[in-house]
């Protein structure tokens, strides 16, 4: 069997146990990346083979896909067995250095949030900036997800979108089911919002319009360029440098683990690390 079809028999039988976004990802690596492994048998496939698909993305710049295509072999290769499963033993895991996500400065966005053109918009960003909600999460939200007696906002679902349109999902992880409270301000921008609403959603827009939406509304206040999900990154990153607790943030972020939340978000600013130094300072001028 030559091991493009494998590769796509190996796909096809994933695609009831995986997220959509991750089966259009795979298809997409066959399409573009590995349709020249129709010429290659599974069992006399040779490491120049893959190699090669490899190299061309690396040498184009794309380090992250080819990370993501290795990946998806090795575990195909598993699946099919035999040489090809040998072989990927032997194939280097290509480099990649993850590129920093742009954030904002906490008066950015506070800029940012209060010269929205609509409270909607201003909604949009605040959820993303300070209750650090994923762009498919903040699109996800329906009038139904607000518990008023409570005070509580619920994270459930997702839209997400694919090439073949917008479609409905659980958060990314399970971790990602969560409570959070209504701060007063997110509670007047929702009576402001719901005045003018007729539909189910919170926010009625595709995930790809808030990204379009946010590069405009910053280039129209002169404010550096970052995506929806850099807005996220900006929130936790003020947290950590107020000194929130990790295990708090991770509730928050919707991590499935700690770990997770550290490994991201461990950093500290100078600014930080300079009140920190400062504080004590002080403190030890008091003893002396």
């Amino acid at each position: 069997m030559d091991l493009l079809t494998a590769l796509t028999n190996y796909t096809n039988v994933r695609s009831l146990s995986l997220a959509p976004r991750t089966i259009e990802a795979e298809k997409r690596f066959l399409s573009l990346y590995l349709s020249p492994l129709s010429r290659c048998d599974t069992e006399t496939i040779t490491a120049s083979d893959i190699i090669q698909p490899l190299a061309a993305l690396r040498t184009q710049g794309h380090t992250r896909t080819a990370l993501a295509v290795w990946v998806y072999l090795r575990s195909a290769s598993r699946h099919i067995g035999g040489h090809f499963a040998q072989l990927m033993q032997t194939i280097e895991r290509p480099k990649h250095v993850p590129k920093q996500i742009s954030i904002l400065t906490s008066d950015d966005l506070s800029i940012l949030i209060s010269a929205a053109p609509s409270d909607l918009w201003r909604l949009c960003w605040y959820l993303a900036g300070v209750y650090c909600l994923r762009r498919g999460e903040i699109c996800g939200l329906m009038w139904s997800d607000i518990n008023k007696d409570a005070n509580i906002l619920t994270i459930q679902r997702q839209r997400v979108s694919l090439q073949s349109g917008t479609i409905i999902s659980p958060p990314k992880t399970r971790a990602g089911l969560r409570d959070l409270p209504i701060t007063d301000y997110l509670s007047n921008l929702l009576l402001s919002v719901s005045a003018h609403s007729s539909s189910s959603y919170i926010i009625p827009y595709a995930p790809h319009s808030l990204d379009n939406a946010l590069r405009a509304q910053l280039a129209a206040l002169g404010l550096p360029r970052v995506t929806v999900h850099g807005l996220r990154h900006t929130g936790a990153s003020m947290a950590v440098n107020d000194g929130c607790n990790l295990r708090v943030l991770q509730s928050v972020l919707g991590h499935a683990s700690v770990q997770t939340t550290a490994s991201v978000y461990s950093h500290v600013s100078r600014s930080s690390l300079f009140n920190l130094l400062s504080h004590s300072d002080q403190m030890i001028h008091q003893i002396v």
